[in-house]
């Protein structure tokens, strides 16, 4: 959750801004600045130049593992499968030969050769203007064949959040497919930053 603060010394006069980044909801202090706008008109500028360095501030901390996922938020979407798949098991009238739903393997695709593929966790931040944004950036993610348990494991409604996928062939597998599908991918690895 970026935090700006801007005080004005008096109407016309410079502008003194501090910008602080917070993550998760215990608000947990990632880093903090300073910067001042002589006039009125030199605050659009300044406002431009804070939001690429708390960015960079965010990207330091997810690069860096400070970025945490809350588990009280993340169900873990392989548990929740199961837990679904074993209550449509006790609540499926006793007539119905429909067979139940398996419990999707975590972490493994089957291959021609039929050798275990791993999937490895790839973190992706991505802006979140409004609900509709998180919904659009996981349907995306979610969509691209081999990416498995997407879920957002840091919401900030208005600002960047943070999901977490395990991704058959790792990250760069999965940057390339949101490529294809018109996103703006950055970073590499086990962290990505998408958006459109």
């Amino acid at each position: 959750m970026p935090v700006a603060r801007l005080e004005r010394q008096w109407p016309g006069g410079p502008i003194k801004a501090t910008f602080t980044a917070r993550h998760g909801p215990d608000n947990t202090f990632l880093g903090s600045f300073t910067m001042q706008a002589a006039t009125e008109e030199e605050l659009p500028r300044m406002l431009e130049q804070a939001v690429v360095r708390v960015d960079g501030m965010y990207r330091d901390a997810l690069s860096s593992g400070a970025l945490d996922p809350d588990p009280s938020i993340n169900a873990g979407g392989v548990a929740l499968d199961r837990a679904f798949a074993e209550l449509r098991e006790k609540l499926m009238p006793k007539g119905d030969v429909s067979p139940p739903a398996a419990a999707p393997q975590p972490a493994t695709e089957q291959t021609e050769s039929a050798a275990p593929v791993i999937a490895e966790a790839v973190s992706v931040q991505f802006a979140s203007p409004d609900a509709a944004s998180v919904d659009s950036a996981l349907a995306a993610v979610r969509g691209v064949p081999g990416a498995q348990g997407a879920a957002a494991v840091s919401l900030a409604i208005g600002g960047t959040s943070v999901m977490r996928v395990m991704m058959v062939g790792g990250g760069e597998r999965l940057a390339a497919a949101l490529r294809a599908q018109g996103w703006k991918v950055s970073g590499g690895g086990s962290a990505l930053r998408i958006s459109r």
